[in-house]
């Protein structure tokens, strides 16, 4: 059998405007699993590469319904991990500023797309610049080198070691 014909067994005959649910496993997260020589490709994904077009590279495919084990192509939409992330229902996607009270704009977002996180520049910026101001109190140089003197002092070594701790 082919990734297509596997697939479509396990898809549901449902009213086209209803969820869809996977009927095959699924993962501890919710959403439909599909092993297949050896190799496991998410239901929604697939419903989305054979039945709507192939996903761009760096999307995630995002379910309007927010139902995961739903493989209905009308309740699915490849989006980019940002906006994904912004329509989602976890506690950072509610979030419209930062703990210290910067507005989450985007010209002071920062978005780590590894990690699917989002962070505060104007925070980024006084973290950046409380580092300087604490390696210079340490006498280090511009370059991050501690002059000998300093490494004999106990005290000086304990700061130095410190100073990305925040």
């Amino acid at each position: 059998m082919s990734l297509l014909e596997e697939f479509a067994a396990r898809c549901p005959e449902a009213p086209v405007e209803s969820c869809w649910p996977w009927m095959g496993v699924c993962h501890s997260d919710g959403y439909g699993l599909l092993n297949y020589e050896g190799k496991q490709f998410y239901a929604h994904r697939l419903s989305h590469l054979f039945l709507v077009g192939p996903i761009p590279r760096c999307y995630h495919i995002d379910h309007w319904c927010r139902n995961p084990p739903c493989i209905n192509p009308l309740h699915i939409e490849a989006v980019h991990q940002q906006l994904n992330l912004l329509r989602g229902v976890g506690r950072s996607a509610l979030h419209f500023a930062c703990v210290h009270g910067h507005p989450f704009t985007p010209e002071n977002t920062w978005w780590n797309l590894k990690k699917g996180v989002r962070a505060c520049r104007a925070c980024n910026r006084i973290r950046q610049q409380q580092l300087v101001e604490r390696r210079h109190s340490l006498g280090l140089t511009k370059y991050g080198t501690v002059p000998k003197i300093a490494w004999q002092d106990r005290s000086a070594r304990r700061a130095y070691l410190d100073v990305g701790a925040c």
